[in-house]
């Protein structure tokens, strides 16, 4: 039996909820927001002095090291994770910078191919329903689904079904930690339970959403063949440990370079005694402040050591080229500040990066539209029945804001052509972008 055809169970998952593993306290939700660990309760302050948001408990590729690489790099990395974050803003990022909500989309010409009006304002209520302060699908709520997507492949929340006087509604959205969710598949590639894990080994005390308690959990994820998304960083991550070893470098040789030792030069004709009182007199001074007067012997000199290595530019070439492969793919340079800055980087960009940037944005509104749509999906079985949402899923689509391609500052053929672009470039991606086009 499929998926869809078993959500008409859920009014009994939801009036009498069979649960696997650990109790919840959250009423309608399962899982935990934080991740559990094997003392059995979140441990949310130790977290969150660790230098990664959770510890990884599902390897990536079967390698451990690689998923705590991209949650390093998610977190730490300057051009990776401002790639994130201006990605996910620019998902949700209207052409005169304002922020704006997912939305039905209807066709004007041909009602008929409308959905009716129940589930037009079921629709209309869910973008814009709230769950206290925080909104439960719409608004910038899937701003974070968009980062650990992108960033690690695969982000996971929970719905929240609560009954009212009118009926089922999913009345809130909770976050799962994504490197703790496991996904059962059978040797046919269907879904047998998603599976929250406390350890590295599944356990008793795993939090476990089977059967048609898989309608709860919304899987955004990238396409892939197997369980779980693509990661578009995995590339990237022998770059991320060679740009925190070249970090090191350049900080240890600026400050060789600005902070060389004096060389004191005795005369010829000194003994010890002359050259030890010398030294004992100068570090005395030294102690006591800043060294105004020096009275030195015949033939005497103080002067600097030369720099091992009379130039920085090569080892800075080769960190500015690692800061460029840190890039998420896609994202064009001149959006992150450094690097938009570099001679020559801006004006070999063309309108191409531009274009290949919003059909990214489009193709992350899909992933998104795919779980939203199944959220729809799950609240009007439950009011209507599967067969109802049936006649109704061909003519649901959902409709984004008008994420325009940006034209690049400096490329553009006539002042007017140029105005517009730079407007348009300080409207979507802030008052900080100034800086790259002056």
């Amino acid at each position: 039996m499929s998926a869809l055809s078993q959500l008409g169970n859920l009014v009994s998952l939801v009036s009498r909820p069979r649960r696997r593993g650990r109790p919840s306290s959250q009423g309608s939700l399962i899982g935990s927001q934080d991740q559990i660990l094997p003392a059995g309760r979140p441990r949310t302050q130790t977290l969150r002095q660790l230098d990664i948001p959770e510890l990884p408990l599902r390897p990536i590729l079967f390698s451990y090291e690689a998923s705590r690489s991209l949650l390093e790099m998610s977190t730490w990395s300057l051009e990776f994770a401002t790639c994130l974050r201006i990605l996910s803003q620019n998902v949700f990022q209207d052409e005169d910078g304002s922020v704006h909500s997912w939305k039905l989309k209807l066709d004007q010409d041909n009602p008929e191919n409308n959905p009716d009006s129940y589930v037009r304002g079921l629709v209309e209520d869910f973008k814009n329903r709230y769950h206290g302060r925080d909104e439960v699908l719409g608004g910038q709520i899937l701003e974070p689904a968009v980062r650990s997507m992108c960033g690690l492949g695969d982000s996971y929340m929970e719905l929240g079904i609560e009954r009212d006087g009118s009926g089922y509604s999913i009345a809130r959205s909770m976050y799962l930690p994504s490197l703790s969710i496991f996904v059962d598949e059978d040797e046919h590639g269907g879904i047998q339970h998603y599976r929250q894990q406390i350890r590295v080994n599944p356990g008793e005390d795993d939090i476990i959403w089977p059967g048609v308690h898989q309608a709860r959990i919304l899987h955004f994820k990238s396409p892939n063949t197997g369980r779980y998304g693509l990661v578009p960083g995995l590339p990237q991550i022998d770059s991320w440990e060679d740009i925190k070893n070249s970090t090191a470098d350049v900080a240890d040789a600026a400050r060789g370079a600005s902070i060389l030792p004096n060389v004191h030069t005795m005369p010829p004709d000194k003994g010890e005694n002359y050259k030890n009182s010398y030294r004992e007199d100068y570090e005395s001074r030294q102690r006591e402040g800043i060294i105004m007067d020096l009275f030195l012997g015949n033939g005497a000199k103080i002067e600097k050591l030369a720099a091992a290595t009379p130039t920085l530019k090569p080892l800075l070439d080769h960190h500015l080229q690692l800061r460029y492969k840190m890039m998420f793919p896609g994202v064009p340079v001149f959006l992150i500040p450094g690097l938009g800055l570099e001679q020559g980087a801006s004006k070999e960009l063309g309108a191409a990066p531009a274009l290949a940037y919003g059909k990214l944005i489009n193709t992350i509104r899909s992933y998104l539209a795919k779980q939203i749509i199944w959220a729809i999906g799950v609240e009007v079985t439950l009011n209507r029945g599967y067969e109802y949402w049936l006649t109704q899923r061909p003519k649901v689509e959902l409709e984004w804001p008008n994420f325009i391609t940006q034209e690049v500052p400096g490329l553009n053929p006539s002042p007017q052509d140029e105005e517009t672009a730079q407007e348009t470039f300080i409207n979507v991606n802030g008052k900080t972008a100034k800086t790259l086009i002056r």
